[in-house]
């Protein structure tokens, strides 16, 4: 385990760090390390005119012959999650292409064993959509509810408010209809949230932008039916075994979960992101990349 008083930097061959946070310490760094690899953790998106003051700088260097640099111009290999993520990157922050591998994350495979009936006892319901995440704006569960409130279904919300989401997490309690529940999160680890994605009707992730959901790569492991967002890297890992919607239109969000729960199962999705997604494919990739640039 890395201890900051007594690890030194110059024993190891690659440091990979898991955050843009911190990334002022990455020129630091990478004087102490034969290689430095980041896994971002951002969507890389910037407001229009951010991106063009941007560029006008980068070209206004390269006119006077001086190095352009970003924040990630210190590192050898970054690990975004998804394409589009990796073009934002290129794009905004002036990552050398040939400088990027994209690398998903994981998915438990435990979550493609049989169901055993644990969740719908606790919700109270034989069949319900759900949707496992934290309650917060970008998760975006105030349309999701408005959307289904009239439906013929149950909706249980999974998830615990966001520190200084209190407001927001009352107006989904409010705008709610009889058959949305709110329940608290479970461990990553418990039988009873394995079984509430196994048996779902519908996995739904509303999120106005979505990096690499692990809920929804689980839910896909599980074989149950997938409704996304199309905001983020969710289009690339989903397809095709998802409905896709815009997140900001709570008639597609609404169309989306019927057509995913009208579907029902897919034929060879549990086996698809079983192979794709499994943590040991993910350790294999990341594995590659660090041989590539030592």
């Amino acid at each position: 385990m890395f201890d900051p008083w007594s690890t030194k930097l110059r024993d190891f061959d690659v440091l990979h760090y898991f955050s843009s946070i911190g990334g002022e310490h990455f020129p630091e760094w990478r004087k102490h390390v034969a290689r430095l690899a980041v896994t971002p953790f951002i969507w890389p998106e910037l407001p229009k005119w951010v991106a063009l003051t941007r560029r006008a700088r980068r070209a206004a260097r390269r006119g006077m012959r001086r190095p352009v640099a970003g924040p990630y111009a210190a590192v050898d290999v970054l690990f975004p999650t998804s394409m589009r993520e990796a073009d934002l990157l290129v794009r905004n922050y002036a990552v050398p292409r040939n400088r990027v591998t994209v690398i998903p994350h994981g998915a438990d495979l435990r979550f493609a064993e049989p169901a055993t009936g644990t969740f719908a006892k606790t919700v109270g319901v034989p069949r319900f959509t759900l949707c496992p995440a934290r309650i917060d704006q970008n998760k975006n569960q105030l349309r999701l509810v408005r959307a289904l409130a009239d439906m013929d279904l149950d909706l249980v919300i999974l998830g615990d408010v966001a520190p200084g989401c209190e407001s927001y997490a009352k107006a989904c309690r409010a705008a709610a209809g009889p058959r949305t529940r709110f329940l608290p999160s479970l461990p990553h680890g418990s039988e009873e949230l394995r079984d509430g994605f196994v048996t779902a009707d519908c996995v739904v992730m509303p999120s106005e932008y979505e990096l690499c959901s692990m809920a929804m790569l689980e839910a896909g492991v599980a074989g149950t039916p997938l409704a996304s967002t199309t905001g983020g890297g969710m289009v690339q890992h989903l397809s095709p075994y998802a409905e896709f919607f815009n997140p900001r239109s709570e008639t597609e969000i609404g169309r989306a979960v019927l057509a995913a729960i009208a579907t029902g199962r897919r034929p060879g999705q549990s086996e698809h992101f079983a192979t794709k997604f499994s943590w040991d494919e993910v350790a294999r990739r990341t594995v590659e990349a660090y041989l590539r640039v030592t």
